[in-house]
């Protein structure tokens, strides 16, 4: 019995063997062929010809996508452009813009340009036309930002104190809400708002390439035609050059106030203002007095750097709260008139004398600046309109005395 089992399964096995291998021979003198589809199947990156028979994974003419205008020229893949927002319109970066307003007079159109500001990467430069307070004659003021410095025609400043004629620009991406879409890429306000305040009315907004183009904004009146545009050029190829940078005089230095406390009063006693200057932040307190140096009444105002302060509470009045720091900002602008000033040395003490400078069309006499260790300890003049305590114009010496450099702070 156990012979025949052992005979029966040696046949199985041969039997086996013998199939196997005409099977691999048949494999090895039969191709077989692939039968491909014609249309192109694709993926996010390649597109191909994939075999017919489902069970098969072979494909066919494996290649990248050729793309042009988001669509690949070979097979159906296409991109889904990116919807732009109307915010990145207004990122800047490689662009120079001007400013222009044009008007129509009697049939004739009048441009006159305003300013011209160029970006590039961090850098900007921008070029503005200003008017001598006395002779009314322009003045061209250059604004350069090296990425972290910023010099007005080449003397280093607050990056604060950097007025710009674009600064409205950036108000302009958060108002896409305002705008409607009037025809393939231009866009129109007839007024935009900005939180809850009316920025501008009859505002055109043009794209191109999906790059702003230009922005106008109608300023016309029952008597005259004129537009303000912003106009956008060199997107991508715009290059800031270095202007020159010169050093602050030893004399304009000295306006250069951090950390110090003023003190502004008068010989006529009525009148005592106390600023605390704590790098771009400012307080004072505004005293009016009797004739006897009775206290009649205080303001206290200032500014945190973002927000404006009367009296503790934080206001929108801004201008009365700048109003009341007029004449600090005045003073500050002596650093202008070196070339009035003599100036006499004595240990460490510098005294710079003047006979009179116009201010504002407000004339000093007998301006004197006196400076220990390089800082003003105080700065007095004569002026021939103050006001006495019956509200007369009268003359007097104002003086200004500087204090607590260094130690100063501002509290809110």
């Amino acid at each position: 019995m156990k012979k025949l089992l052992s005979h029966v399964l040696t046949l199985c096995v041969c039997f086996c063997i013998t199939i196997s291998l005409t099977a691999c021979l048949e494999n090895s003198e039969t191709e077989h062929t692939h039968d491909f589809d014609v249309n192109w199947s694709y993926n996010e990156t390649h597109h191909w010809h994939a075999c017919k028979e489902k069970t098969c994974e072979e494909i066919s003419q494996k290649n990248e996508h050729s793309m042009a205008n988001n669509k690949c020229s070979i097979c159906d893949y296409s991109l889904t452009p990116t919807p732009i927002s109307w915010a990145s319109y207004f990122v800047f970066d490689n662009v120079t813009i001007s400013l222009d307003v044009i008007s129509i007079i009697e049939n004739e159109e009048y441009s006159s340009n305003m300013a011209t500001k160029k970006y590039d990467g961090a850098k900007w430069l921008e070029i503005n036309t200003d008017y001598d307070d006395e002779t009314y004659e322009p003045i061209q003021i250059i604004t350069y930002c090296d990425g972290e410095n910023v010099y007005e025609n080449g003397v280093l400043i607050a990056g604060d104190d950097a007025y710009s004629s674009f600064d409205v620009l950036n108000l302009f991406s958060s108002c896409g809400n305002s705008f409607t879409e009037i025809s393939d890429d231009v866009y129109y306000a007839e007024t935009v708002e900005y939180m809850g305040y009316t920025l501008y009315e009859k505002v055109t907004v043009t794209i191109l390439n999906k790059k702003l183009s230009s922005i106008e904004i109608d300023l016309s009146t029952s008597d005259s035609n004129s537009v303000m545009k912003y106009s956008f050029s060199d997107w991508g190829a715009t290059v800031v050059t270095e202007p020159v940078i010169e050093e602050q005089t030893t004399f304009e230095l000295l306006f250069n106030f951090e950390n110090v406390t003023i003190t502004c009063s008068n010989n006529l006693s009525i009148l005592k203002n106390v600023w605390k200057i704590d790098y771009d932040k400012w307080i004072c307190k505004h005293d009016l007095t009797a004739v006897d140096n009775v206290v009649v009444e205080t303001t206290v105002l200032g500014y945190d750097g973002e927000n404006y302060y009367k009296d503790g509470e934080t206001t929108n009045d801004i201008d009365s709260v700048e109003a009341w720091n007029f004449n600090l900002e005045t003073v500050l602008l002596l650093k202008d008139y070196e070339n009035s000033f003599t100036k006499t040395v004595s240990d460490d003490t510098t005294v710079y004398c003047a006979d009179e400078i116009t201010i504002y069309s407000s004339t000093w006499s007998n301006v004197m600046i006196t400076a220990q260790n390089g800082r003003i300890t105080e700065i007095r003049y004569t002026r021939d309109n103050l006001m006495d305590e019956n509200g007369e114009p009268v003359s007097g010496t104002v003086i200004y005395t500087f204090t607590d450099y260094g130690t100063t702070t501002v509290t809110f």
